[in-house]
């Protein structure tokens, strides 16, 4: 079962918060620009603040010729989160320390299989 990550979420709320507020405070033709065509005028850099400070990144690589593989999980104001597979097994990661292993499989047969062994045995969304 898929536990929540603990997180302290406050500076994505502030962000929200602030990009929301310039938005209500924006005209008619301002909101409307936004909606149409996301651009955010006057609200843009408090947008892409929000969008900093709330979105993941992620990271993939697969050895050729190697049956090795690792997907990264960095998210605002969570543990980094990485699996990492070779040698017959699966390694998931929190923080750096190792969680939970599970069985290689065709884990890095291609990305797909890499994502969903993510989910499956490691709980990380991608």
């Amino acid at each position: 079962m898929c536990g929540q990550f603990g997180a302290d979420h406050q500076e994505c709320y502030e962000a929200g918060s602030a990009a929301r507020q310039c938005l209500t405070a924006t005209t008619c033709e301002e909101l409307g620009e936004y909606l149409q065509f996301n651009e955010g005028g006057a609200c843009a850099q408090l947008l892409e603040a929000q969008h900093e400070a709330c979105t993941c990144q992620s990271q993939s690589s697969m050895h050729v010729g190697v049956d090795a593989c690792a997907y990264n999980l960095d998210c605002p104001y969570v543990p980094f989160r990485q699996i990492s597979c070779g040698q017959g097994i699966c390694e998931c990661r929190v923080g750096g320390e190792v969680v939970k292993t599970c069985p290689q499989d065709d884990t890095c047969a291609d990305w797909l299989d890499l994502f969903d062994k993510a989910e499956s045995c490691c709980c990380m969304v991608h």
